[in-house]
């Protein structure tokens, strides 16, 4: 990692996966207290700073997907508007037919809710998607299903589709989803450490199980 000074801020670069064809800079900043910029170059960071500080184009005062109200309680809101299918890297070429994304996580009234909207390039790309994230809820259901609670949480869950837009949305007690945080990573971590094995054995690699690495009682 390098560190260097502009325009008076502290910037951090480093090269990501170094050495493969992936390799691509990346930069981060920290402007003012608990706020992280985190850029994939300079230049792009420069950019974003200088929104931050006034100092260039910003969506204050324009209609944009990107302004609209951010939700009461909001702990998580990334969204996308206008993408182009070049914005995509070219080992994801199933995002290359979305144009934009609105998702939000908040808590409120006693409340977690979860919200995502998805915009699709066409209503047919987009009744493909409906009917992709209906059936990665009934995967998920199927992954949980010695947890009953879970599973009846995520079958509540309903996705719907309007023109190009298709939206899932999650209202529920608080103290239910925290509970159910848990059990939800643990199996999911030992699904991913099932899959990350089965990879390395046809890439022909032998690195050990995670499980090998667990104390035994």
């Amino acid at each position: 990692m390098k560190t260097a000074t502009r325009g008076g801020q502290e910037v951090y670069t480093w090269t990501k996966y170094k050495g493969t064809d992936l390799a691509h800079e990346v930069a981060l900043a920290f402007p003012a207290e608990g706020v992280m910029v985190f850029a994939s170059g300079v230049e792009e960071l420069d950019t974003a700073l200088g929104v931050l500080a006034g100092k260039g184009k910003s969506l204050a005062g324009t209609e944009s997907p990107l302004t609209n109200k951010v939700p009461d309680g909001t702990i998580l809101l990334a969204r996308a508007a206008n993408l182009k299918d070049t914005d995509v890297g070219p080992h994801l070429s199933c995002f290359r037919h979305i144009e934009g994304f609105d998702y939000s996580a908040a808590e409120s009234g006693g409340k977690w809710i979860e919200d995502l909207n998805v915009v699709a390039a066409t209503e047919q790309v987009a009744e493909k998607l409906h009917r992709v994230l209906d059936g990665l809820m009934a995967w998920s259901a199927l992954r949980f299903h010695e947890h009953p609670k879970l599973v009846r949480m995520i079958e509540s869950v309903p996705v719907t589709r309007t023109g190009k837009s298709v939206r899932i949305h999650y209202e529920g007690p608080v103290e239910e989803v925290t509970a159910l945080v848990k059990p939800a990573c643990e199996v999911m971590r030992s699904e991913w450490e099932s899959r990350l094995e089965v990879i390395q054995s046809l890439l022909g690699e032998r690195t050990p199980s995670p499980q090998a690495d667990k104390p035994k009682k």
